[in-house]
């Protein structure tokens, strides 16, 4: 297995095990932050505009 790659699972592993054991409050304040990051990148921005395209002639039951 590739060096980089080993890493990269253990970061994702390490990050996974640390939301799991964060308080609600705690994690909806690092979920709003991850909604800013988001926001300021042009590529999210498009993705958000092809969801509400898809979601345009769904009707809510």
């Amino acid at each position: 297995m590739d060096l980089d790659l080993l890493i990269t699972w253990i970061f994702v592993l390490v990050l996974v095990v640390y939301l799991t054991q964060l308080p609600i409050r705690r994690l909806n304040a690092f979920g709003n932050f991850l909604k800013k990051v988001l926001g300021v990148i042009p590529i999210s921005k498009m993705i958000q505009a092809i969801g509400k395209r898809r979601n345009v002639g769904k009707t809510d039951k």
